[in-house]
C-alpha cells in the first residue's frame, strides 16, 4: 500500500526564496552603497534599528549626516514625510490601516530617494526603475546603475556585492551599541 505523500499526481516544486527577502536585500544593499558614498563627504550617524532583521538583511537606520556645522537629520525628515504620506493617503480615501501599514515600506522609500538626491548634488545620477503597487502608490525604486561624471560608476550587480559587504561592516561597527558614528572615509570602496 502506498503512503499519500507517496502517491501524488505532482511533483513537489523546490522552495524559491521569497521574493519580499530579495527585493528586501537589494533595497538594503542600494541604501548600503549610497550611505558608503555619502561617508565620502559626511559623517554618518548610525543607530540601533527598533527590531532586528532576521529573514532578510538588515536595514540601516541613519541618525544624521553632518559636515562641519552643517546637519542633515535623516531620521527626523523620513518620519516627517512618512506622516504626511500617511495624511495624503487618508485623504485619499485609502483606509487608515493600510495607510499604517505603508508606512514602514514608506520609511525605506523616503530614506533612499533623499540619500539618492544628497548624491546627486555631489554629480552622481541614478537610472532606476519604479514599481508601481495598487491604488498608484509606488512600492519602491530600484536603482539600476550609478553614473558619476557620465560614466557608469556602479551596475546592479556591483551595487548587490559591494552593498552586501558594506552592509556588513556597517553593522560590525554598530555592534550592541545604541549608537555609532562613521568618520568621514570611514566606508570605502
Amino acid at each position: 500500500m502506498m503512503s499519500s505523500s507517496s502517491s501524488r499526481l505532482t511533483p513537489e516544486k523546490p522552495r524559491i526564496e521569497s521574493d519580499f527577502r530579495n527585493v528586501r536585500n537589494y533595497q538594503v544593499y542600494q541604501q548600503a552603497v549610497c550611505i558608503a558614498l555619502l561617508n565620502s563627504y559626511f559623517e554618518v550617524s548610525i543607530i540601533q534599528p527598533l527590531k532586528k532583521a532576521h529573514v532578510f538583511e538588515q536595514i540601516i537606520r541613519i541618525e544624521k549626516l553632518q559636515k562641519g556645522e552643517d546637519v542633515i537629520f535623516v531620521e527626523e525628515f523620513c518620519k516627517k514625510r512618512c506622516r504626511d504620506r500617511f495624511l495624503i493617503d487618508t485623504k485619499n480615501n485609502i483606509p487608515e490601516k493600510t495607510a499604517k501599514r505603508r508606512t514602514e515600506a514608506n520609511k525605506v522609500n523616503e530614506m533612499q530617494l533623499l540619500l539618492m538626491d544628497l548624491l546627486g548634488v555631489f554629480g552622481f545620477f541614478f537610472e532606476t526603475k519604479r514599481v508601481h503597487g495598487k491604488k498608484t502608490t509606488v512600492k519602491g525604486e530600484f536603482v539600476q546603475r550609478i553614473l558619476f561624471n557620465g560614466k557608469v560608476f556602479l551596475d546592479k550587480n556591483n551595487i548587490y556585492e559591494i552593498g552586501k559587504n558594506i552592509n556588513r561592516k556597517i553593522n560590525v561597527k554598530l555592534g550592541n551599541g545604541e549608537k555609532c558614528t562613521l568618520p568621514v572615509g570611514f566606508l570605502e570602496f
